[in-house]
């Protein structure tokens, strides 16, 4: 819901906004495996110049095959037995080969990425998902935010702090 109607039109809101999606690997059966693939794919749309919001997005090919599985088709992979099936969703979607997945693993970019989410897990254990953090340091309460327009200001507010 976030991811569609929420964050885009937030970020598009504020010139220069530079968004950074983390993901926290203890959500879900897959969330270990979802991690690895969601920063490969960010990895290498940042080295692509692609925003991850663009419709060319590996990430956000990923992101919404996923959602998709798993909401729409209500696909539970061998509930939390079948990660080669999992895997496939995301890389397929991306268009990803699972042999240029696994060499990306070894990126140092990704392990960074991978750390600097993990390190993040307190913040989201505050608020729960989808949790906003402005500069890493102010966490935006949504149950608070009643537009976009607030959530914009909100968040220009936080950026000048």
């Amino acid at each position: 819901k976030y991811d569609k109607s929420v964050t885009p039109k937030v970020v598009e809101k504020i010139p220069g906004l530079k968004y950074e999606p983390f993901h926290l690997k203890t959500k879900g059966d897959y969330g270990e495996v979802a991690s690895k693939v969601f920063a490969v794919l960010i990895t290498m749309d940042e080295a692509k110049g692609v925003s991850l919001f663009d419709e060319n997005s590996l990430f956000k090919k990923a992101k919404f095959a996923y959602y998709k599985a798993y909401h729409d088709k209500k696909e539970r992979w061998g509930d939390g037995k079948d990660v080669e099936g999992f895997l496939k969703t995301g890389l397929d979607a991306a268009g990803v080969s699972k042999a240029d997945y696994e060499k990306e693993l070894a990126n140092p970019k990704v392990t960074e990425l991978l750390k600097k989410w993990d390190e993040s897990y307190d913040v989201a254990k505050i608020q729960g998902v989808p949790a906003f953090v402005v500069n890493g340091k102010y966490l935006i309460m949504t149950k608070s935010i009643s537009s976009l327009d607030g959530m914009a200001a909100l968040i220009e507010e936080l950026l000048k702090k």
